[in-house]
């Protein structure tokens, strides 16, 4: 397994994690990385991203996006040619990307994924600057 070290931790917060570990009748390094494996199960929180949809056979298609600041863009085409549930999956799916909670994007992903025929999540794009958003980037960084 590898090893993971961290440098440079306050005392007090040294103590209260070995109290913590203690407590539950564990020492700290057993503590920890049973709060890593639990930590890393947790949904993950994007900044920002796309989910594109389509169907079916493409006469139907659209996104969500959700820019690094927070933003969000919303297409749908054509509108006449829409079905109630696309409609009402495209409202929850943007709801889910606005509010940006921990599983909402998993949320809108699948409530897509039930009335269209292909969802797929892209990195966000900026039409503007004409480039893509990476994870590790600020918003500062992307415009």
């Amino acid at each position: 397994m590898p090893d993971i070290l961290i440098r440079d931790v306050p005392s007090e917060v040294a103590d209260a994690l070995t109290e913590r570990a203690r407590a539950a009748g564990m020492d700290r390094q057993e503590w920890l990385r049973q709060h890593f494996a639990q930590l890393v199960q947790l949904p993950i929180v994007k900044v920002s991203y796309t989910l594109r949809f389509f169907g079916p056979q493409d006469e139907v298609y659209g996104y969500i996006k959700r820019s690094p600041d927070g933003r969000i863009g919303l297409q749908l085409r054509p509108v006449a040619l829409l079905t109630g549930e696309q409609r009402l999956a495209f409202r929850q799916a943007g709801e889910s990307v606005r509010r940006n909670d921990p599983g909402d994007r998993e949320k809108a992903f699948k409530v897509l994924s039930g009335a269209f025929e292909e969802v797929y999540e892209i990195p966000y794009w900026d039409n503007q600057a004409r480039t893509f958003a990476s994870p590790q980037s600020s918003p500062e960084e992307a415009h």
